[in-house]
């Protein structure tokens, strides 16, 4: 496996092996979740990587196992990200695979297990384990750096193998799918649009403010329109990236074009749309070669109208005005 370095990171990735299908029906939420693998783990099922400060990351919305921001000795409660929620659904699941197996007695080898909060835990005293701690196990170094060679690489590589192994395997497909729709519906049902500095606007969700009456997990592409199905599946995406930065931009266009309470359509979705993809954060810009714009836009033509990229009614042509 080759080393990576990412920022003040480093580490390895393995990229995943079964494709991940295109949607069958036709309801946006499933087309959201098939544009969010696309660009988060390359459209395969078992892209793991541990060179990003996260300790380790998995699943089709690259799930983390630590947040790296401001880890320290003590334990906070906000330090263990997703993942682990993630493995207790496949453990609840009733999955017994070997990959699972592996993976489950190699955390009882340090002393770790999943609680049935999804939390990862010392097994002696029942406490959370550190960030930190996990983050030294996964990456074979406090700060995230993964070694250029001896024992810490290969302990870090062989991590990352076996949550290769379990999220590459069939019997975790549907899991990590239906995992990813829970946490859209959740975000667009329970997140108010606080950064629209509105009172008509921050006391709503996107679920009453874009889907309305049908439920996001329900509505069809059809129904919502291609283009706005386009622009919050784009949405979705960028809010795995960046959830907070996504509702801000996604509130800078209701701001900008003083969106009313009218059903939303096209010029709506191209305001959605270059919002996101004209921005300095990350690597969002459609200036940047393989940026998160460039590539949702060539992941999109596989399933959206190519009258929505190409021409003159195009809401995300491969450069944006302004």
């Amino acid at each position: 496996m080759k080393r990576i370095t990412f920022k003040k990171y480093a580490g390895v990735r393995i990229r995943g092996k079964e494709p991940i299908p295109l949607p069958r029906s036709g309801k946006h939420l499933d087309r959201a979740v098939w544009l969010t693998a696309q660009v988060e783990s390359g459209g395969s099922f078992g892209c793991v990587m541990n060179y990003d400060g996260t300790g380790m990351t998995a699943s089709i919305g690259q799930a983390i196992a630590v947040y790296p921001r401001g880890l320290a000795d003590d334990i906070k409660a906000n330090d263990q990200g997703p993942l682990w929620k993630v493995l207790h659904r496949i453990e609840m699941s009733g999955i017994v695979n070997a990959p699972f197996i592996r993976l489950e007695q190699a955390l009882k080898d340090v002393g770790w297990a999943i609680s049935n909060d999804g939390k990862c835990r010392w097994i002696e005293t029942g406490g959370l384990v550190p960030g930190r701690n996990i983050r030294r196990e996964f990456t074979g170094d406090f700060d995230g750096i993964m070694p250029v060679r001896g024992n810490d690489r290969a302990r870090a590589q062989r991590w990352v193998m076996l949550f290769h192994d379990l999220f590459a395997h069939p019997a975790t497909f549907n899991i990590q799918l239906a995992l990813e729709k829970e946490h859209f519906v959740k975000r667009a049902s329970r997140v108010k649009l606080h950064y629209c500095r509105d009172e008509f606007w921050a006391g709503r969700t996107v679920q009453s403010a874009i889907y309305r009456s049908t439920h996001i997990d329900q509505v069809s592409a059809k129904v919502l329109g291609m283009e706005m199905d386009l622009a919050m599946a784009m949405y979705w995406s960028n809010s795995v990236n960046a959830p907070s930065f996504a509702l801000k931009r996604f509130c800078r266009q209701v701001v900008d074009k003083k969106l009313t309470a009218d059903e939303p359509g096209p010029e709506v979705a191209k305001w959605i749309i270059r919002k996101m993809g004209n921005t300095p954060f990350a690597r969002w810009d459609d200036d940047i070669k393989n940026g998160r714009y460039q590539r949702t836009r060539r992941y999109a033509m596989k399933l959206w109208p190519r009258h929505l990229f190409v021409g003159p009614e195009a809401i995300m042509p491969g450069d944006l005005p302004g």
